[in-house]
C-alpha cells in the first residue's frame, strides 16, 4: 500500500549489483498504496471484527489471521497499552506508525521528541496520489500474534490537514506496520520484523503470508508452515527486502524479461513500466488508454470483457529454470465497469525502468515465504 522513496532506489542499487543488473535504473522510490482513512465512525467497526480474529501461537512461532478491506490488509496488534488495533501489513515499507488519537503508552514508554514524515507514493486505488504524514518517535513494545518487539521504535501520527484530495495524511484504519528490511525505513529504525529476529522472539527469521481469494488470510510468522501448501516451494534470491528479479507472461508465455519486481503486500493492484505495460496488454488482448488522473501524470488503464480475464504472472526466478504464478482470474479485475466490461487489476506508470510493483492482487491463492536470514523470496500455491 504504502512506498517510500527509499524502496524505488534500494530496487535501483540491487539491480546494479545483481549478476543481472536491470540496465538505466532511476534512483526513484515508490511509496505503499492506500486507501482513504476511515471516518471515526468506522474504527470501532474495525476494531471489534478484528478482535474476532484467532491467533495461534507455539514455542517461537506464531500465526495471526489477517482481514481483507478495500484491497489492503490488516491485522490485529497492540501498541504499547493500546490493544487490538487494525494496522496494515505492509512489505512494501518497513515503517511502523499508528493514527492520532490511539497509542496509549507503557510506563517504560519513550518520547524522542523527533518529528518528521513519512512521504509515500501510489496511495490510491489505482496507483496515484500521495501521502505526506507526520509522526513524532515513539519507543515503546508493539505485540503481534503473542509476540512482542521491546523498545520497538515506532511514529505515533500528529493530526494533520489533507491539503488536496489527491494527498493523505493519515493510514486507513488504525495505522500501518512495515515488514521490509530497514535500508527502506524512511524513520530509520529497526523494523518491527527484524527486532523480533534480533530478539530471538522467532525460532526463525521468516515470514509468510496466505492470502485468500474470501478477504480473510493469514500470516506465519519465524516458521514455514508447509501445511498450508500443495506441492514444493519455488525459491528466488532477492536483490534486497522484498525485491527479486522476475519475468512478465501473458498465457505462459514470456513477454519481458529480467524485470525488477517489488513484491508489495500493502499495494491493491500491479504496476509496471507503461511500455511493458503496454505490451503485456497487447499480448493479452487488452484494450488500453492512456490517461492523466489526479495525483499521476499519466496512467495506462486496461479494459476487457469480465467473463474472459487474462493469465497474466510473473515467473520466478527469472529464466529458463522458473516457475510462473499467475494472477487469479478472480483477482483479476479492478473494476465492473458494466456492459459486461471490467478494468484491469494491472496498470502502467512510470516508477522506474523495468521496475514493478506487485501488490496484493497478484498474492491471492499463494503461499508467499519471505526469508530474512535465506535472502530469499518462496512461492506455491495454496491448498
Amino acid at each position: 500500500m504504502l512506498f517510500t522513496s527509499a524502496v524505488l532506489l534500494l530496487a535501483f542499487e540491487a539491480a546494479v549489483s545483481s549478476a543481472k543488473p536491470i540496465k538505466s535504473r532511476t534512483p526513484t522510490r515508490v511509496s505503499l498504496r492506500q486507501s482513504q482513512p476511515l471516518s471515526r465512525g468506522a474504527l470501532p467497526l474495525a476494531k471489534r471484527s478484528l478482535r474476532s480474529i484467532s491467533r495461534r501461537q507455539s514455542g517461537t512461532s506464531a500465526v495471526a489471521l489477517l482481514e481483507e478491506d478495500a484491497g489492503f490488509w490488516y491485522g490485529n496488534f497492540t501498541v504499547g497499552e493500546a490493544e487490538n488495533l487494525s494496522l496494515l501489513i505492509d512489505t512494501g515499507s518497513s515503517d511502523a506508525a499508528v493514527n492520532p488519537g490511539l497509542y496509549k503508552p507503557t510506563p517504560a514508554s519513550q518520547n524522542l521528541h523527533k518529528n518528521g514524515s513519512l512521504r509515500y507514493s501510489t496511495t490510491q486505488e489505482n496507483g496515484c496520489g500521495t501521502a505526506d504524514i507526520a509522526y513524532t518517535e515513539f519507543v515503546d513494545t508493539i505485540s503481534f500474534a503473542g509476540l512482542t518487539s521491546k523498545k520497538q521504535t515506532f511514529g505515533n501520527i500528529n493530526p494533520t490537514p489533507q491539503p488536496n484530495n489527491s494527498t493523505i495524511t493519515q493510514f486507513p484504519h488504525q495505522g500501518l506496520v512495515g515488514f521490509a528490511g530497514i535500508d527502506s525505513s524512511e524513520i530509520g529504525a529497526t523494523p518491527f520484523f527484524t527486532n523480533l529476529c534480533n530478539q530471538n522472539a522467532v525460532s526463525a527469521c521468516r515470514f509468510g503470508l496466505a492470502l485468500g481469494t474470501d478477504n480473510t488470510g493469514s500470516q506465519y510468522l519465524g516458521e514455514l508452515d508447509s501445511s498450508q501448501f500443495a506441492g514444493a516451494l519455488t525459491t528466488a534470491p532477492i536483490l534486497d527486502q522484498w525485491e527479486l528479479p522476475g519475468d512478465v507472461s501473458v498465457a505462459g508465455k514470456t513477454i519481458t524479461t529480467n524485470q525488477t519486481i517489488i513484491l508489495d503486500s500493502g499495494t491493491a493492484n500491479v504496476i509496471g513500466p507503461i511500455s511493458a505495460v503496454q505490451d503485456l496488454f497487447d499480448a493479452a488482448g487488452i484494450q488500453g488508454v492512456t490517461q492523466t488522473l489526479s495525483g499521476c501524470t499519466k496512467v495506462l488503464t486496461g479494459y476487457y470483457p469480465c467473463a474472459s480475464p487474462p493469465t497474466v504472472g510473473f515467473k520466478f526466478p527469472a529464466g529458463a529454470d522458473g516457475k510462473v504464478f499467475d494472477i487469479l482470474g478472480s483477482a483479476f479485475e479492478e473494476a465492473d465497469d458494466g456492459a459486461g466490461n471490467c478494468t484491469a487489476i494491472v496498470a502502467g506508470i512510470d516508477f522506474g525502468p523495468g521496475i514493478w510493483i506487485v501488490g496484493q492482487a497478484w498474492f491471492q491463492g499463494k503461499y508467499v515465504d519471505h526469508d530474512v536470514s535465506g535472502k530469499t523470496l518462496g512461492f506455491a500455491d495454496l491448498k
